[in-house]
């Protein structure tokens, strides 16, 4: 999820957007920061899904496990922050 969401954001936040004169070349920059941000959640959300994260217990095996979803939650609380700190400066 987070790393289609980067995606997302890349291609339409870095490419798309500043060459239809959508978004400033000022805020390109931002996009990037916020799809690298997710990109890098990705990462960590996937150990979270195969449960990587307590080595005492065994996999669950659901769609979406517990330690899947505190980190997800984390990493899209890290973007709101994120984002929230470069329109404040």
């Amino acid at each position: 999820m987070l790393n289609l969401l980067a995606m997302c954001i890349l291609v339409l936040g870095v490419f798309i957007a500043p060459m239809l004169g959508w978004m400033a070349v000022q805020d390109v920059p931002v996009a990037f920061g916020l799809a690298l941000l997710l990109f890098v959640g990705h990462c960590f959300a996937i150990a979270g899904h195969y449960d990587m994260y307590n080595r005492h217990t065994y996999r669950s095996m659901r769609y979406f496990p517990f330690q899947e979803k505190i980190v997800v939650g984390i990493f899209l609380l890290a973007s709101i922050l994120y984002l929230s700190w470069m329109v404040l400066s």
